[in-house]
């Protein structure tokens, strides 16, 4: 049964409880990710408990050597245990690793308004996009904004797996009068893909600057203590659809403007040469979906 937020039901506790009904079918994240999350890079402890944890699943454990021997990172020398990983790539970088290969690998939703392999390669570049960003502005962990940036549209995903019949009517309102697609879902659900994502990583219980970067990527609040990350996805999320429209499909997203790089104290040069990157991103967001994502 479709439930389509209309002029006479939209009060602030029926559009939580629907908010509720897009998440409560979506499992939680695997008790070796969960661990994975809560371990810091503070000593030796750590990062052998961060290799026994990823170990225990051996699938996870093949998916993440792939990466690391893969061209996506490039090294002169194989790798051979996850602990080799984390001292030669890092601790943050191959959380982080697991953490998208888990869920990117995991989500999917059997319907022809998803399609797999555009969704997550734009996710991917998305992601890609938005750890360059966090360099260039010397933001600490890089690596934290790329997952974000890999996360930023799993509501979506849950939206279209729970409700497809509301999803379609929301696709045909976008297409029918031109609105940008998370505007179209406020107006047929109540709520968008941002505030779903947002409770989809609550209930995994991710860090609370996921779950705010998440729910502000379209609209980043400069009262939020995470504004930073909500208007890097938000730049980065452009970037991502302007350098593979192929990917986007018949979706209408926003277009890159002075709004998305001014707060961040980028200039529209510094942003254009961060654009011009977008071939060794492609490279690197096949490299990753090819070895991390497929099985």
């Amino acid at each position: 049964m479709s439930h389509i937020a209309d002029d006479t039901n939209t009060s602030p506790s029926y559009q939580a409880e629907l908010l509720a009904q897009q998440v409560e079918s979506i499992p939680p994240l695997p008790i070796i990710i969960a661990h994975a999350l809560e371990l810091t890079e503070d000593d030796d402890l750590s990062v052998l408990s961060l290799a026994h944890a990823l170990e225990a699943d051996p699938a996870l454990t093949s998916r993440l050597l792939r990466v690391a021997n893969s061209a996506f990172y490039g090294l002169t020398q194989r790798v051979y245990t996850v602990r080799d990983a984390i001292q030669i790539i890092g601790f943050e970088e191959v959380r982080s690793l697991a953490l998208t290969a888990t869920v990117v690998g995991g989500l999917w939703v059997d319907d022809e308004l998803f399609h797999r392999q555009r969704f997550w390669r734009h996710s991917l570049r998305c992601g890609l996009f938005a750890r360059i960003i966090a360099i260039r502005l010397r933001y600490s962990k890089p690596e934290v904004v790329f997952t974000l940036g890999v996360l930023h549209d799993i509501g979506r995903a849950a939206m279209i797996r729970n409700d497809a019949e509301a999803y379609r009517r929301t696709v045909s309102l976008m297409s029918g009068e031109g609105v940008v697609l998370w505007k179209a879902e406020r107006r047929v659900f109540g709520f968008d893909h941002a505030d779903v994502g947002a409770a989809m990583a609550g209930k995994w219980n991710l860090p609370s600057s996921f779950v705010s970067g998440i729910r502000h990527h379209h609209q980043p609040n400069e009262q939020d203590p995470d504004f930073l990350l909500g208007q890097i996805l938000a730049l980065s999320d452009s970037l991502s659809h302007a350098a593979s429209p192929a990917d986007r499909g018949n979706y209408i997203t926003p277009p890159l403007f002075h709004g998305l790089w001014d707060p961040l104290g980028l200039d529209e040069a510094t942003v254009r040469s961060i654009f011009e990157e977008r071939d060794f991103i492609e490279q690197q967001t096949r490299s990753l979906y090819e070895t991390a994502i497929l099985n």
